[in-house]
């Protein structure tokens, strides 16, 4: 049965309202007939990745069972490229460390819709503002992705290149070149963000 998978039974049993058949996040038809209450399952054995098809990538430093009550860096990383979703945040990341999410990717619900049907005209939440990216000029990113060049995910340190030459788009003076090397390790995270292929002054923000 599935709930004996660690994949599945060992997550439904985080959750403590796993038994409310009106908690949409309840597993009733995957506990039915059973006493979760005496279950022993380990977590699951987890490993960085990359969905190139998602234009993601998920970098933990701790790595397997242990990765589930470690408190070392952690990173979810996009550079977009995915026809299901591509948001002004190319080459963007989240970092979960000490317990905590110390980089967030930064979510106002009255605003999140737009431009797709929301009410706020000037929305926040789909800007590169609300993203830990490199803005050029006030500029929002463009939706063009960007492209994974590396991704090497080493015992001692996980590493991520991402390149794109259109990112900020624009006419042939205006547009830059951008890329993103990250580098996640057990104590740290290095970020070396680069810009190329200027033609004209610019104002950086990040």
């Amino acid at each position: 049965a599935r709930y004996e998978d660690p994949g599945f039974g060992w997550l439904a049993l985080r959750n403590d309202r796993r038994d409310d058949p009106d908690n949409k996040l309840g597993y009733c038809a995957l506990w039915y007939g059973r006493d979760a209450s005496e279950m022993q399952v380990s977590p699951p054995d987890i490993k960085s990745h990359t969905f190139k098809t998602f234009g993601t990538a998920m970098l933990r430093s701790t790595e397997g069972p242990d990765f589930w009550a470690s408190e070392t860096p952690t990173i979810a990383v996009t550079w977009g490229g995915a026809k299901y979703r591509s948001h002004p945040d190319q080459f963007s990341f989240v970092l979960h460390a000490m317990g905590k999410v110390i980089e967030p990717d930064l979510v106002c619900p009255w605003d999140y819709g737009v431009p797709q049907g929301g009410r706020n005209i000037t929305p926040f939440t789909a800007s590169s503002w609300a993203h830990n990216v490199l803005i050029v000029d006030g500029r929002n990113h463009g939706t063009a992705p960007g492209k994974l060049v590396v991704d090497d995910y080493g015992e001692h340190i996980k590493l991520i290149g991402l390149a794109g030459d259109r990112i900020h788009p624009g006419t042939g003076l205006e547009s830059v070149e951008m890329g993103r090397w990250l580098g996640l390790t057990g104590e740290y995270l290095l970020d070396i963000t680069y810009i190329a292929g200027m033609h004209l002054p610019h104002r950086f923000d990040l």
